[in-house]
């Protein structure tokens, strides 16, 4: 049936990109004009300093972009949802970029760790122009400016790297508190794989007076050995909370692996976790879970996560005195 040959070609080319085959996906590409609207369709983009990462759904699959012809690249863009920018934006990138500003459907951003000393991404005006679509930012934490806190409503909001600066000074910009942009938060995460939560607990607190719509706080840190430390510290907090904020902790691998899950990794997690309930249900982590009452009578569900195949030592004890647990 005549009618189904866009549909067909549509799902083959899909299926080339999907697949990464670069040779398959340029003969495609120049086999007829209808053949390019596979790339205008494209709704996830990854660039790096000489790859693309292209795709939907954020599934996707990388290229050397030199080895992309141009005119499949020019077609990429006008359908961009989320977009993701490694550090510096190559020329082989600005009609990309030109397509995405366009068309102002920009849904999810983020951003590599050192991004925010870019010399061609200058993100505090890139991200305005977005205002009114984007819904999902991940940035490092020294690229939190003014412009983007006045400018931006977003509902996910991640931050990477900032537990060795003060959190009260990237969260609030110029004196502002309980802006537009931090009462439209609802998700907060902090990833970070330099410093300590346990170190900055003093300055945790207020991000539950200050962001008024919050759900979820996330802390994603690096394994050091050293999580009963965080985990009191965080207990305490919740101790004297006056928020019902779900708190996600989860432990972000060092780089030692396990080949295997074994009963003794998962005999530590539940040391460090003692008084958790443990979840088996989950294929990746180790997850564990205990819910608090806080001063206020909020219900407060604290969730630990440990990768299955993180290599786990034993910990010293961190003591504390938690707050009243519902049975």
């Amino acid at each position: 049936m005549p009618c189904l040959i866009p549909e067909i070609l549509f799902g083959i080319g899909k299926k080339l990109i999907e697949d990464g085959n670069l040779n398959e996906i340029i003969k495609f590409g120049f086999s007829g004009k209808e053949s390019l609207n596979v790339f205008a369709s494209i709704t996830f983009v990854e660039i790096y300093d000489d790859q693309i990462g292209i795709g939907w759904h954020k599934k996707c699959s990388k290229f050397d972009v030199k080895k992309v012809p141009k005119c499949f690249l020019n077609c990429i863009g006008g359908n961009v949802k989320s977009l993701y920018i490694e550090r510096e934006i190559n020329p082989f990138f600005q009609t990309i970029i030109h397509n995405i500003i366009s068309k102002k459907q920009l849904v999810s951003f983020s951003a590599g760790k050192d991004s925010y000393c870019s010399n061609t991404l200058k993100m505090d005006k890139f991200l305005p122009i977005f205002s009114s679509t984007l819904k999902d930012l991940k940035i490092p934490s020294r690229a939190l400016d003014e412009e983007i806190i006045d400018s931006l409503k977003i509902e996910n909001l991640s931050i990477v790297n900032c537990f060795n600066f003060s959190l009260s000074k990237i969260i609030i910009k110029c004196g502002k508190i309980n802006s537009s942009f931090h009462a439209s938060i609802q998700t907060l995460t902090f990833i970070d794989k330099t410093g300590t939560l346990s170190f900055v607990k003093e300055n945790i607190s207020f991000l539950f007076e200050t962001f008024l719509s919050l759900k979820t706080i996330e802390f994603n840190m690096k394994y050091d050995g050293k999580i009963k430390r965080d985990l009191s510290a965080l207990i305490e907090i919740v101790k004297n909370a006056r928020f019902s904020s779900n708190i996600v902790y989860t432990v972000l691998s060092s780089g030692r692996y396990l080949n295997y899950e074994t009963d003794s990794n998962l005999s530590i997690c539940k040391d460090i976790c003692k008084d958790f309930v443990y979840d088996s249900s989950n294929p990746l982590f180790h997850c564990f879970l205990q819910t608090f009452k806080a001063v206020d009578s909020q219900e407060i569900c604290l969730k630990v996560l440990f990768p299955k195949k993180q290599h786990m030592l034993c910990e010293k004890s961190y003591f504390y005195e938690g707050p009243q647990l519902i049975y």
